[in-house]
């Protein structure tokens, strides 16, 4: 990713979006900090 927290990543409850460049680590822990794992 990027080095700046919160950089090309935008979400809210029905969803989210996240730079090309965010990386599966990343996407993993943004999907449990904002709950949207079910």
């Amino acid at each position: 990713g990027i080095p700046y927290v919160g950089t090309g990543l935008i979400g809210n409850s029905y969803g989210g979006v996240a730079g090309s460049m965010t990386t599966g680590p990343e996407t993993f822990i943004i999907e449990h900090a904002l709950d949207v794992v079910r």
